[in-house]
């Protein structure tokens, strides 16, 4: 069987937003700031196949749009009560100040890490 897929748009509720995590790799740069950008609608994927064994599986995936389109490269989003959460980690802070605080000591110990390892001069 052929897998299906169905997707629909549903407009988001007031008080959303994606938040993206901007950073500047120069040493004299602050470590990073978030930029927020209004979530206008979800979109909603859902996937059917079966599998090698005759077995229905479903997937779903939901990506927030913007007013600049698909929000894939956020860092994490803005929940209308004001808590952030992180996509990848599903962390959850308690505002914006807090999420950056995080951030910014996780790009701090990234960055020192980076520095600390040896460098390959390809010799």
């Amino acid at each position: 069987m052929k897998e299906r897929e169905q997707i629909h748009i549903v407009p988001a509720a007031p008080g959303w937003f994606a938040v993206y995590y901007c950073h500047d790799d120069g040493d004299d740069g602050p470590p990073g700031l978030f930029v927020q950008e209004a979530v206008i609608a979800w979109r909603i994927e859902t996937r059917h196949g079966v599998d090698k064994y005759g077995n229905d599986e479903f997937t779903s995936s939901t990506i927030c749009i913007g007013s600049s389109g698909d929000t894939d490269d956020m860092w994490g989003y803005q929940r209308p009560d004001g808590k952030v959460e992180e996509v990848l980690s599903g962390a959850v802070f308690n505002s914006l100040l807090e999420a950056t605080t995080s951030a910014n000591a996780d790009a701090v110990r990234f960055k020192a890490a980076r520095a600390a390892k040896p460098q390959d001069k390809g010799e």
